[in-house]
């Protein structure tokens, strides 16, 4: 199945925690696409006025069902946030072929994928045909509307490919 993996990550040190988790996504499936890396002040503030977040869209081709994958996400988002002191980094599954579930534990697709800009956004770049299955368009249709004033791309989704200096200890699959 084809996925949509959404990451969120604070600012501070974005740019490795992101190559990390490149290198750890290969437990999960095998990586397509990856998006831009795009920055914007998030509207809902965590701890401190002004927090910003990078943020990222993998494209992967997995054979695990959709809840062993994001219970890989979820260990991945435990090792990385242990690995690098707490700094914010959560990892959502943005789509899961053309799944739909409405179950609160694994919302597929997750309404992030279409109420988040920068994860609309960066899905569109990596996977633009995907026919969301609830509001029958795809993504490149949805994202058409989007005022992209507030993002900043700060980098290709090519420049977090590039090997990672200290990669961290593979995650078990379940």
């Amino acid at each position: 199945m084809q996925c949509l993996i959404g990451f969120e990550v604070s600012i501070l040190r974005g740019i490795d925690i992101l190559r990390n988790t490149l290198s750890e996504i290969s437990t999960v499936g095998e990586l397509l696409a990856a998006s831009s890396v795009i920055r914007v002040n998030f509207e809902i503030k965590y701890e401190n006025e002004g927090d910003s977040f990078l943020y990222a869209v993998l494209k992967i081709i997995t054979t695990h069902e959709a809840p062993v994958v994001l219970k890989n996400l979820i260990k991945l988002e435990e090792k990385l946030e242990k690995e690098f002191y707490s700094t914010h980094f959560k990892a959502y599954l943005l789509s899961y072929s053309d799944h739909l579930n409405l179950n609160p534990s694994l919302l597929l697709p997750h309404p992030k994928l279409i109420k988040n800009k920068t994860f609309l956004v960066g899905s569109t770049e990596v996977w633009g045909q995907y026919i969301h299955p609830v509001l029958n368009k795809n993504l490149t249709s949805l994202a058409q509307n989007i005022d992209v004033k507030e993002i900043q791309f700060i980098a290709q989704g090519k420049s977090i490919l590039r090997p990672v200096s200290r990669p961290l200890e593979k995650i078990k699959i379940a």
